[in-house]
C-alpha cells in the first residue's frame, strides 16, 4: 500500500472506531476529561481529512482498474457519515450510523487495494 492508501485506511478507521466507541465512552469521558472526543468539531474534521483522501485515491486507481465497488463503497460510506450527523443529529443511533459509514469506507479502500494491479518482480 502506498501512502494514500494507508492514510485514507487510518482515517476512515479511526472514524468508524470513534464513532462506534464513542457511545460507550460518553459515560466515563466526563470523569477523566476527555470530553474533545466527543466534540463535534473532531468529528467534522475526520470528515473532512477522509473525504478528499478517499476521492483522489480511489478516483485514480479506478481509473486503471476501471472496478466501480471500492467508489461505491465509499459512497454509501460517507452518505452514512453524513447522514448520520446531519439527518440522525441527537439520537441514538447517530454514532452507530455514522460508525458503521465509516467501517464501509475502511472496507473500500481494501477493495480498492484488492483491485490494484500488483506489480510482478522480475528475475
Amino acid at each position: 500500500m502506498d501512502h494514500h492508501h494507508k492514510l485514507g485506511f487510518s482515517v476512515s478507521l479511526l472514524c468508524a472506531v470513534h464513532c462506534i466507541t464513542l457511545p460507550l465512552l460518553l459515560t466515563v469521558l466526563p470523569l477523566v476529561g476527555s470530553e474533545w472526543a466527543a466534540d463535534q468539531r473532531l468529528e467534522w474534521g475526520l470528515m473532512l481529512i477522509s473525504l478528499p483522501i478517499a476521492a483522489y485515491t480511489l478516483g485514480k486507481d479506478f481509473q486503471q482498474h476501471h472496478r466501480p465497488g471500492a467508489l461505491w463503497l465509499a459512497g454509501l460510506g460517507f452518505l452514512g457519515i453524513l447522514g448520520g450527523h446531519l439527518l440522525l443529529q441527537h439520537h441514538a443511533f447517530t454514532h452507530v450510523v455514522a460508525g458503521l459509514g465509516g467501517l464501509l469506507v475502511a472496507v473500500a479502500f481494501w477493495l480498492n487495494w484488492r483491485y490494484r494491479p500488483h506489480c510482478a518482480v522480475e528475475k
